[in-house]
């Protein structure tokens, strides 16, 4: 049984498995192919910025929020939520609030830095042609997931860093009547 530590945890694993759910949103949500690249990078996202780790019980409900989250923000057209829910297989208004929590996580910044996206289009490509080992994947992976968790990282500090030095200019601004 899990441990509920976010939103995103279901009480059991859904029966549907990964692979099916991938399939089905990639189907029926007709989303780019940089849309798709994008929400493999908001899951890494959300994963540096969570602390929570991707599981069986949080998976799905992380990858249907994560693909509607690039849809909008990377596709001219997109559906509404009550369509991405129904292909999700989840409530409307839980979408919505998982899709709030998701931003939040990332501090609205839904930016793709084009060198990450660049590597993250090659770590899929080498995957895809390579036939390599579940060792190699998993090496592979890892090693774009940790270059991918400094890039965020840095990104975040260089947006905050960029909120505070506004917001700082702001307060000494001095309003004359």
């Amino acid at each position: 049984s899990p441990v509920i530590s976010s939103r995103f945890h279901s009480h059991s694993a859904p029966a549907m498995s990964i692979g099916s759910y991938v399939e089905r949103i990639v189907k029926y949500t007709r989303c780019s192919c940089e849309a798709l690249v994008g929400s493999l990078m908001f899951l890494q996202y959300h994963v540096t910025f969570s602390g929570h780790c991707i599981t069986i019980f949080n998976v799905h409900r992380m990858l249907i929020t994560s693909a509607v989250l690039s849809a909008k923000s990377r596709d001219d057209e997109y559906y509404t939520n009550t369509y991405y829910a129904k292909i999700g297989g989840i409530p409307a208004s839980e979408l919505k609030t998982l899709e709030i929590e998701y931003i939040s996580l990332m501090d609205w910044d839904c930016w793709l830095d084009r060198d990450a996206f660049e590597e993250t289009v090659a770590m899929l490509t080498e995957l895809a042609l390579s036939n390599p080992s579940p060792d190699d994947i998993a090496q592979i992976v890892s090693f774009w997931e940790q270059k991918q968790s400094r890039l965020a990282n840095a990104r975040r500090f260089k947006v905050r860093k960029a909120i505070e030095d506004d917001v700082e200019m702001e307060a000494r601004k001095v309003t004359w009547y």
